[in-house]
């Protein structure tokens, strides 16, 4: 425990003081350019990671500002959007664990964390990685990341199309890191940056 003191306050100067975000998409979608009235969207959000991200009330505004037209049926509409929130979590114990095994303690570590609590762990990983005499970040930062799928279909007659769609898959990830990093903090900025993304496809 005297070790786990010494590191937190060791470090305690060397995070991220300003938020730093990055956003990324796995693979582009081009849609065929079409006239703006005929941007008609069906849309429909999930989140299966029971995370507090909600995607679905900020996309539905930003499509509006867009002028396309959301409607309440799939006949309706030349766009299909199928979004879902597979991952929103806090990174920190993960990456502590990874950079421990990293240096060669995997078997110690398992052993520590399948023993002890969820924080414990997280120091084991620093406890390890100091010990090896590497510069631990792992306690530095907090870091949250969304992992959100993106499925869009488009009304075609292509010979390529699937009853009469053409399909369109991609990912959305999106990164908030930042020493003292809240939860509450962290959500709305993904949820920002990721519905710039996604609202961009149409």
């Amino acid at each position: 425990m005297v070790l786990a003191f010494f590191v937190i306050f060791g470090f305690s100067g060397c995070g991220t003081v300003k938020l730093q975000t990055t956003t990324k998409m796995t693979r582009t979608i081009h849609l065929f350019p079409v006239e703006q009235e005929h941007k008609t969207l069906f849309l429909e959000v999930k989140n299966t990671a029971a995370s507090k991200i909600d995607l679905e009330p900020k996309l539905i505004e930003a499509f509006a500002k867009k002028e396309v037209k959301l409607v309440e049926s799939v006949d309706q509409a030349n766009y299909i959007m199928q979004v879902n929130v597979l991952f929103a979590d806090n990174l920190r114990e993960a990456n502590a664990l990874k950079a421990a095994a990293a240096i060669g303690a995997p078997v110690a570590i398992g052993t520590y964390a399948g023993t002890r609590s969820g924080t414990d762990s997280v120091l084991a990983g620093v406890a390890f990685a100091l010990a090896a005499g590497t510069v631990a970040k792992v306690l530095e930062d907090e870091t949250y990341r969304a992992v959100i799928d993106i499925t869009v279909r488009e009304r075609s007659n292509s010979e390529l199309a699937v009853d009469g769609y053409l399909v369109h898959q991609t990912r959305v990830l999106s990164e908030a890191v930042k020493t003292g990093l809240k939860l509450e903090e962290a959500v709305p900025v993904m949820e920002d940056q990721a519905v710039e993304q996604i609202s961009r496809i149409i």
